[in-house]
């Protein structure tokens, strides 16, 4: 046993809620991560700038994810065309959740200033893109970020877990929502310089 419990999330607004379930610093991965895109998809919908706080991230098994409400006012972009899902509630501009645009790579990040109770999940284990004077950036205790997710992954694709995912539309075979790709200016408005393979 985890000794993990149930703990709520919900957009700003509320219209939007659901549970983690078994959630406990056992089942659950805790990091800050210090890349300019996550700061970038704050800004981007208007929410507080974590400045160079960074954004605290809690990694889940999707599986533990359940929505009582809201799932219709789901949406995400992507800041780059080949990057991560950004999910975000259009009813409030909140954001909530990090994935990837396969199901088959099974973990979900919950933005934690969503959480209702983050002080049960622990303090964070890992660090990421974390700057360094030489402008270069570094992780910190990588192994307790990424070995638990891969790990997880590997399970739930041979098994077919990975399809145990409320983001993830079983039926019509992919991600619940479409994402807005950010185009150029947009980027610019929130402070990032187009890498030269995105448009």
């Amino acid at each position: 046993m985890s000794g993990g419990r149930d703990i709520g999330f919900s957009c700003t607004c509320g219209q939007i809620s659901g549970l983690i379930k078994d959630a406990s610093p056992k089942t659950v991965v805790r990091a800050r991560c210090f890349c300019a895109d996550c700061r970038a998809a704050e800004l981007y919908h208007h929410q507080p700038d974590p400045g160079d706080g960074g954004v605290d991230l809690t990694m889940v098994d999707p599986a533990a994810l359940r929505f009582d409400r809201g799932v219709e006012h789901l949406a995400a972009i992507k800041i780059y065309p080949k990057g991560i899902l950004r999910w975000y509630a259009v009813c409030c501009g909140a954001r909530l959740f990090n994935t990837l645009d396969t199901p088959r790579f099974a973990f979900v990040t919950v933005c934690t200033d969503r959480i209702a109770e983050p002080d049960a999940l622990g303090p964070e284990q890992a660090r990421a893109f974390v700057p360094t004077e030489d402008g270069k950036t570094r992780h910190e205790h990588a192994s307790r970020l990424y070995l638990p997710m891969m790990r997880r992954s590997l399970v739930r694709f041979f098994t077919g877990g990975w399809r145990k995912n409320p983001l993830y539309d079983a039926k019509a075979g992919r991600m619940r929502v479409t994402p807005h790709i950010l185009t150029r200016e947009e980027r610019a408005a929130i402070g990032l310089i187009s890498k030269t393979s995105a448009t």
